[in-house]
């Protein structure tokens, strides 16, 4: 679809799908919730990929597969997070801190352009994070 002048148009539909193409990778030790955000990721018109819920599953899914943005908690079963979101920022993919732990405020300096998002966090918030992401990565 495209608006008078040739620019494409959004339909509603992909609206309500915003992260259409995109990959997610998702690394979250809790089932319950790991489930949830594939299938908010997965609703929103992403591939969900994941979940990983272990530190060694984080690196084993990222190394077979490609993602464009990663979900992370920042806790796997008592093992930091910290080496994986390591290595997603040197090879520049963009990262969702989503974590219940209070260590959210040294985040910003450990990792800048890193968005935060504490537990609890609606579908929308964590939708609107990562589509933040992804146009500023763009």
């Amino acid at each position: 679809m495209s608006d008078p002048d040739g620019a494409p148009q959004m339909s509603e539909q992909d609206e309500q799908r915003p992260l259409i193409g995109k990959k997610v990778l998702i690394v979250e030790d809790e089932m319950l919730i790991a489930f949830d955000l594939m299938d908010t990721f997965g609703d929103a018109g992403a591939a969900a990929i994941g979940p990983a819920g272990t530190l060694e599953q984080a690196f084993e899914t990222f190394d077979k597969d490609e993602t464009d943005v990663a979900i992370l908690d920042i806790d796997l079963r008592g093992v930091s997070v910290f080496p994986f979101a390591e290595a997603l920022v040197k090879r520049n993919i963009p990262i969702v801190f989503h974590s219940g732990h209070g260590t959210l405020e040294n985040l910003e300096t450990r990792f800048p352009g890193a968005a935060i998002c504490p537990k609890p966090a609606s579908k929308e918030e964590l939708i609107n994070k990562v589509s933040s992401l992804l146009a500023t990565e763009s």
